[in-house]
């Protein structure tokens, strides 16, 4: 392992480090994850250093399996209402382009990113390590900026739960300010789920905070988008920048709209603005969420009343 953290914190699960018959070489700049390695070999050493100095000790070698490590992706029920994580990300996965830079941070779904989204380009997946929140958002909204900056300008797709989003939601205000080509989507279970399953993992079921209260996501990306109009032409990001009347009118076409689309055209529509679309999922332990979206389910900030 070159370059990355091997041994990283997590809830304590009995079991061998490796698995039987394998060695590991950690190659870390870092001596302090050096020195706390509990098994395999750690060399203190730069990265690239090390990959120059290797490429004549190592020569190619034929594939050890001849099938594919991961079978094709499932295929998810896409009629269930509302949608589970598999078809979430299915739907997402087909109203992606071709290239694209893919964030993470929706780890009580990580499964069923992993079926959809196969990840086989280099710099094309960031995700955050050991657990740590709250940085998936404004980390795409950097990504973001970079791709513009590159001349690549490949759009960012931010994956994220709504118990990841509680901790960096100004991440959006950014985006606005800064017109980032990034689609920010919600997996909305109402949970802060993987506190919960780290909960029951430990043996401590019925913690306090697991729940998240519901909230009305009507006209977010309006005001998210005036607010970047107004923050480029006057300066300001009150939203002051745009018309009264005219303004409204439009929010409440869109509104209109959005319960007519899907969650993959909403995604599609939404990859050049920036905008953030919340897709509701089942809670955990439910079949379905009666206080759901009732005439569309697919897209949260439809604009109908919460039945």
């Amino acid at each position: 392992m070159i370059g990355a953290p091997v041994f990283r914190y997590y809830p304590f699960v009995a079991g061998d480090y490796l698995p039987q018959g394998t060695t590991l070489l950690q190659v870390t700049d870092d001596p302090d994850l050096s020195s706390k390695a509990p098994v395999g070999d750690s060399l203190v050493a730069d990265a690239r250093l090390f990959f120059e100095a290797v490429q004549t000790l190592v020569t190619r070698r034929p594939p050890s399996v001849s099938a594919p490590l991961r079978s094709a992706p499932g295929r998810p029920d896409m009629s269930a209402q509302p949608l589970a994580a598999d078809a979430i990300m299915a739907a997402v996965r087909a109203g992606c382009p071709e290239d694209f830079v893919l964030g993470e941070e929706a780890p009580s779904a990580v499964g069923a990113m992993q079926d959809q989204f196969r990840i086989d380009k280099p710099d094309s997946f960031y995700t955050f390590a050991s657990g740590g929140l709250g940085w998936d958002m404004p980390a795409a909204v950097g990504l973001a900026l970079a791709e513009r900056q590159s001349g690549r300008n490949r759009p960012v797709i931010a994956l994220t739960g709504d118990g990841s989003f509680q901790y960096s939601p100004q991440a959006l205000y950014t985006a606005a300010q800064q017109r980032a080509h990034v689609v920010f989507v919600v997996l909305q279970n109402h949970e802060y789920a993987i506190l919960k399953n780290f909960a029951e993992l430990e043996e401590t079921p019925n913690v306090s905070g697991p729940r998240l209260a519901r909230h009305r996501h009507r006209g977010a990306g309006q005001r998210l988008r005036r607010a970047g109009h107004a923050g480029e032409d006057s300066g300001r990001g009150d939203g002051r920048g745009c018309g009264g009347g005219q303004a409204r009118g439009r929010q409440r076409r869109r509104r209109a709209a959005h319960a007519q689309t899907s969650l993959a055209a909403g995604l599609s529509r939404r990859a050049r603005s920036g905008a953030a679309l919340a897709a509701p999922m089942p809670s955990e332990g439910a079949a379905s969420d009666s206080r759901s979206c009732a005439p569309c389910h697919a897209v949260t900030r439809c604009g109908h009343e919460r039945t």
